[in-house]
């Protein structure tokens, strides 16, 4: 198992670029944000928003290297509400604005789909591991099941649920084999972008 450690705001660019790296050929991406360009400029403003409001409302993980990252909301704030977005310096709202319109349709579309789908499948208290990747060039070392086994060992001291989605079906087979279970799917973008809602129990509930 190798060494879990928390981010720091210092080291926030260096996660951004990682997520960046590890999503920018991502297929769900694609789907999400058809145009190359649009994405490779969306991708590093979206994954800044996401690492920003983790830091600010729970937990950034990370590799002693920077290789793997795990973004997480914590117990009760797994939603980005209006006050939490302005306190974080309006970062989604800043990114969407910059999106050409029909980018910006299809990304509202998609992200209000998750937030249905995270709230018809979890109705109690839980953590939302709101991103997991690691660095293409350090892939199938278990970087990623490492950060993931930390974030389970907190969940199960604290008691909590731990939400995700994921797009992508050999995703799906790789949390099962953590311990989740798939709670909700549907099909959402005119059915061009399949999702798939999986919680995992703390031990012992």
């Amino acid at each position: 198992m190798m060494e879990a450690v928390r981010l720091h705001y210092a080291d926030e660019n260096a996660a951004v670029h990682l997520l960046t790296r590890a999503f920018v050929g991502d297929a769900a991406w694609a789907t999400i944000l058809a145009d190359d360009a649009v994405r490779e400029r969306a991708l590093p403003r979206l994954w800044r928003a996401v690492v920003g409001i983790s830091l600010a409302y729970g937990e950034v993980w990370t590799t002693p290297d920077v290789a793997g990252i795990a973004c997480f909301l914590s117990s009760g704030r797994a939603s980005v509400t209006p006050r939490r977005e302005m306190r974080t310096g309006f970062r989604f709202s800043r990114l969407i604005a910059g999106l050409p319109a029909a980018d910006r349709r299809s990304f509202l579309s998609a992200a209000l789909a998750f937030d249905r789908l995270r709230r018809r499948a979890m109705r109690d208290p839980h953590t939302y591991l709101w991103a997991l990747g690691v660095d293409p060039d350090q892939q199938r070392r278990g970087l990623g099941s490492s950060l993931l086994a930390s974030l389970a060992a907190r969940a199960d001291a604290t008691g909590s649920p731990i939400y995700l989605e994921t797009q992508s079906a050999r995703t799906v087979e790789f949390y099962r084999r953590a311990g989740f279970e798939v709670l909700a799917e549907e099909s959402v973008l005119d059915g061009r972008l399949h999702v798939w809602g999986m919680s995992r129990q703390p031990c012992g509930a």
